[in-house]
């Protein structure tokens, strides 16, 4: 009887392995990376929220759409959004994109959404797996219930 030689059979078997490992290990890391920016939103909104409803020591109310802006952008770690990329309402109407030279009241609550889109190779990729058309946007949103001062 002749034994078979299975010199090399490690190799292919490690050869075909290798490749699923690291699309499996990429795929887990874009979740991952996906999550936490997911939360990163939904943190900085509620917190912009929490800071245009409740009135500073003198009394004032800081819900000027330039001041929420840069609020939101001090809560985002990895990444920044620009003015069109915040929205911000209260009770009445939503609040126009600007810097007024004085600060408004809200009304009732103050609610604020932020939009980041998503601009990476993967997000096509998950595009077309998910049977999405166009970029991938993520949306956190927060809201508050504006404390009186009287």
């Amino acid at each position: 009887m002749r034994r078979r030689n299975d010199a090399g059979a490690a190799s292919v078997e490690f050869a075909l392995v290798v490749p699923l490992f690291f699309v499996l290990i990429g795929i887990a890391a874009f979740f991952a990376w996906w999550l936490y920016t997911e939360s990163q939103l939904e943190r900085a909104a509620q917190r912009a929220a929490r800071y245009a409803a409740v009135p500073t020591v003198d009394g004032t109310y800081a819900y000027r759409h330039c001041d929420l802006v840069a609020n939101v952008n001090s809560h985002l770690w990895t990444f920044s959004v620009g003015s069109p990329e915040v929205a911000v309402s209260d009770a009445d109407a939503p609040l126009a994109a600007g810097c007024p030279d004085a600060a408004g009241r809200p009304r009732g609550w103050v609610q604020v959404r932020v939009t980041r889109t998503l601009d990476n190779p993967f997000s096509d990729l998950l595009g077309l797996l998910m049977r999405r058309s166009g970029p991938m946007t993520m949306v956190g949103s927060g809201e508050a219930k504006v404390e009186d001062t009287t």
